[in-house]
C-alpha cells in the first residue's frame, strides 16, 4: 500500500451528505485515504475491488458496499461507476445513530436496500421543486434499513 491520504469533509454540498452519483473511472488504482464518515458505494457497473485494510471485497453491480469509519481503503478496477453516499455526522445524530462504535457489514447483497439507495439517487437528479428534501428523505430512510438490518458487534 503506498500514500495515505486523510479526507476531510468540510463541504456537504446541499445536504448533510456527500453524494456523488455516476462516479466512474477507466483507471486501475487509487490513493489510500480514510475519513471520519462512514462510505457507502452502491455499484453501478463493474466490477469493482474494495481494499478496507486487511479485507478484499469483489462488488459486483447491485452490490452495496461500507466503509466504516476510520478504516483506510481504496477503490480498484478497470471501467467501474459507483454512486456514494457519506452521510455527516449531523444526519446520523438526527437519526439516533451517531455512536461512533457502530459497525456496519462491509459487503451487502439485498435488492431492497439497493432500490432504497437508487430511490436517493433518482429524487436527486429529479427536477421537483422539493428534490432537496425528498432527497433527505430517501437518504433517511434508507440509512435506518442499513443499520437497522447491517449492523454487526464486531469494532
Amino acid at each position: 500500500m503506498g500514500k495515505i491520504i486523510f479526507e476531510r469533509q468540510d463541504d456537504m454540498q446541499n445536504i448533510p451528505c456527500r453524494l456523488y452519483v455516476d462516479y466512474s473511472s477507466m483507471r486501475h488504482d487509487y490513493t489510500s485515504n480514510w475519513h471520519r464518515e462512514y462510505e457507502i458505494v452502491y455499484i453501478v457497473s463493474g466490477p469493482e475491488t474494495i481494499y478496507i485494510e486487511n479485507e478484499c471485497i469483489c462488488a459486483m453491480p447491485g452490490d452495496i458496499v461500507v466503509v466504516n469509519r476510520g478504516r483506510i481503503h481504496t477503490f480498484t478496477g478497470e471501467s467501474f461507476s459507483h454512486h456514494c453516499l457519506i452521510p455527516s455526522d449531523s444526519i446520523l445524530d438526527s437519526l439516533g445513530l451517531i455512536n461512533t462504535d457502530i459497525q456496519i457489514q462491509s459487503l451487502i447483497k439485498d435488492d431492497q436496500l439497493s432500490a432504497l439507495f437508487l430511490d436517493i439517487i433518482n429524487e436527486y437528479k429529479g427536477d421537483s421543486k422539493f428534490s432537496k428534501q425528498l432527497t433527505l428523505i430517501a437518504i433517511q430512510k434508507f440509512l435506518l434499513k442499513l443499520f437497522d438490518k447491517y449492523e454487526t458487534n464486531y469494532t
